[in-house]
């Protein structure tokens, strides 16, 4: 099975670091779904979702960050973190109004803190 992102832990922060440019095809975002879906089932409840290296995300996309922020605010003291968002993908989150659903960081370490 094709990765599409990193797994790192830092202390109690998993960090997802994506891998791939673009977040926009649905066979791959489904795929991304089930193994974001995997590591919160198998106790990652302190997430970082690092986009550094993301240039493009779908509605799709946007879509499985509702979901997995959905899925963790239904766990006790889960938390989650955006970072890493380009100048793009900030404007999208924020024309969407998704800034004030997701909590986004200005930096990988922010995000660790704000999660641990």
């Amino acid at each position: 099975m094709e990765t599409y992102f990193k797994t790192e832990k830092e202390g109690a922060a998993t960090i997802i670091t994506f891998q791939t440019p673009s977040l926009m095809k649905q066979g791959d975002l489904e795929r991304i779904g089930v193994q974001l879906n995997n590591a919160v089932d198998e106790g990652s409840h302190r997430l970082v979702l690092d986009f550094s290296n993301v240039e493009f995300i779908s509605s799709q996309a946007i879509g499985l960050l509702l979901a997995t922020h959905k899925k963790l605010n239904q766990i006790h003291n889960a938390k989650l973190a955006l970072c890493g968002l380009s100048p793009s993908l900030l404007q999208l989150l924020k024309i969407t109004r998704l800034d004030k659903v997701l909590p986004m960081r200005d930096s990988r370490n922010a995000a660790v803190k704000a999660v641990s």
